[in-house]
């Protein structure tokens, strides 16, 4: 799944909590993992990237997957 597609689903999951009865813990729990994942992807990506736009973008992307993941465990904790 491309990054802002993750990006959306956290945001819909954890928007949708606050209008309705709260995001499905088990679905968090899997959006988190894939989050994860395209983070360590990016990360990867990184480390062999010469061109430093590319590598500047990149860094940009992993801050943000990274800032979603973090709001994303502060619901799951909330929820328990």
């Amino acid at each position: 799944m491309k990054t802002r597609k993750l990006i959306a689903k956290i945001g819909q999951l954890l928007e949708g909590g606050r209008k309705s009865k709260g995001p499905d813990r088990t679905s968090l729990e899997e959006l988190l993992e894939r989050l994860e994942e395209k983070e360590a992807q990016l990360a990867a990506k990184l480390a062999g990237e010469d061109d430093e736009d590319k590598a500047a973008k990149l860094r940009m992307k992993i801050k943000l997957l990274r800032a979603q993941r973090n709001k994303g465990r502060e619901a799951l904790e909330s929820m328990r």
